[in-house]
C-alpha cells in the first residue's frame, strides 16, 4: 500500500506522545513539512515526522493530500502566468486554495514577502453577528436589507513559485514609500517603473531614480472593474522629490496595465496603456467573485518629457446617468495635467 501523508498547515506545533487531555510533546514540526501517516482516529493521525520521530497530530493543523494537489495544481496552471502587478505583504499571512478565510489554507508567508499578483476574486466579508442578526431581522421584517459587504482576494506567486488566495487589504505595490505617501487615502493598487531620471543628489542607486504609472481603486470590495484612477508619478530633479505629473479620475479600468518604449519619428519615448470594457452591463459573477470585461479597448499614453499624451482609445465615453450630487460616472471622463518638461 502506497503511502499516506499529510502537511503541516500551522506556523509551528508539536506531536504528542498519545491522544489524551495530558500528553507530552514529541517533537516540533513546523509549517510546510510533510508527515508519512500511520494510523488515523477520528480528528488526529499518528505521524511520522521528517526527522524520524512519531507522535500524534490534531487534524486541525494539517492539510491532507487531496488538499495539497490544489495547491500544486495552482503552482503549476499559473507557473508561467505574466503578473498583473508586484506586491509586497504587509503581514503574515497563509496562502489559501480559493478566495475566503473559509478555504483551506497551507503556505504561511512572511511580512515584507515580495508576491506576482495573478488575479482578482471577491467574496462575502464574514459579518459579527449583531450584523447577520440585524439582517436576519431585516427579512423577517419586511425590510430590504443593506448589500452583503465583499472582500477582495488576490491569486499571488511568491518567489519559490508557491501560489494561493491572499486577502487584498494585506498586500500593498512594491514601490518605494516615496512614492506611496503620495496618495495617503487611496488605495494603490500597482505600480508600474516607465522610466528613470538621473538626480546627482538623490540617494537611489547610481542616482538614478524610478518614475511610475500607478493605478487606484476605492477601498470597497467586489468593485466590478479593476480601478478608477491612473497616475504618473514623475521625478522633480531641482526640487529632489516626486509629483503627480498626470491623472485620469472616475474610470473603470481593467489589467493588464503595461509599459514599455516605442519610437515616434527620431524619438523613443515611454509609453503605457490599460483597458476599458465595450460591456455596459459589467457585474461581478456570484458563483466565482470574477469580474469578465468581455471585449476590450486599448487606451495607450505617449509620455513626452513629463507630458502624458493619449494616443489610441476614446477620449470620452457616453456617462452613464447622473448620481443624486449632479456628478457623472463614466467609463472614462476627466483627466488633470500637471508638470514640465524634463
Amino acid at each position: 500500500m502506497a503511502p499516506q501523508y499529510v502537511y503541516v498547515a500551522a506556523e509551528h506545533t508539536f506531536l504528542r506522545d498519545r491522544v489524551a487531555p495530558v500528553a507530552n510533546f514529541v517533537t516540533e514540526v513546523k509549517n510546510g513539512e510533510r508527515l508519512r501517516v500511520l494510523e488515523h482516529q477520528t480528528r488526529f493521525y499518528k505521524v511520522k515526522a521528517p526527522n524520524g520521530r512519531v507522535g500524534w497530530i490534531e487534524e486541525l493543523y494539517v492539510v491532507n493530500q487531496g488538499e495539497m494537489d490544489k495547491f500544486d495544481a495552482l503552482r503549476k496552471e499559473y507557473a508561467n502566468t505574466p503578473p498583473l502587478a508586484k506586491a509586497i505583504l504587509e503581514e503574515t499571512s497563509y496562502l489559501h486554495d480559493a478566495p475566503g478565510l473559509q478555504a483551506p489554507h497551507y503556505y504561511l508567508l512572511h511580512a515584507n514577502d515580495k508576491l506576482d499578483m495573478l488575479e482578482r476574486a471577491s467574496v462575502p466579508r464574514r459579518e459579527s453577528t449583531l450584523a447577520m442578526m440585524q439582517r436576519e431581522q431585516d427579512v423577517k421584517e419586511g425590510k430590504t436589507p443593506p448589500p452583503v459587504p465583499m472582500e477582495d482576494y488576490w491569486l499571488v506567486r511568491d518567489a519559490k513559485g508557491r501560489t494561493g488566495w491572499v486577502r487584498g487589504s494585506a498586500l500593498v505595490p512594491d514601490v518605494p514609500n516615496s512614492v506611496l505617501v503620495l496618495a495617503p487615502s487611496e488605495r494603490m493598487i500597482g505600480a508600474y517603473l516607465f522610466r528613470q531620471v538621473k538626480d546627482p543628489k538623490s540617494d537611489a542607486p547610481d542616482h538614478m531614480v524610478p518614475e511610475y504609472v500607478a493605478v487606484f481603486a476605492p477601498y470597497q470590495g467586489g468593485l466590478p472593474y479593476d480601478f478608477d484612477e491612473i497616475r504618473v508619478f514623475t521625478w522633480d530633479v531641482p526640487g529632489h522629490q516626486y509629483e503627480t505629473a498626470y491623472s485620469v479620475h472616475h474610470i473603470e479600468g481593467f489589467f493588464p496595465v503595461t509599459v514599455g518604449h516605442e519610437k515616434f519619428g527620431q524619438d523613443t519615448d515611454p509609453v503605457f496603456s490599460f483597458q476599458i470594457s465595450k460591456n455596459p452591463q459589467i457585474a461581478l459573477n456570484p458563483q466565482t467573485g470574477r469580474v469578465n470585461p468581455g471585449p476590450t479597448i486599448t487606451v495607450k499614453y505617449r509620455m513626452e518629457g513629463v507630458i502624458a499624451r493619449q494616443i489610441e482609445g476614446p477620449t470620452v465615453l457616453s456617462p452613464q446617468p447622473e448620481g443624486q450630487n449632479g456628478a457623472h460616472r463614466g467609463r472614462f471622463r476627466r483627466s488633470r495635467k500637471l508638470g514640465r518638461k524634463h
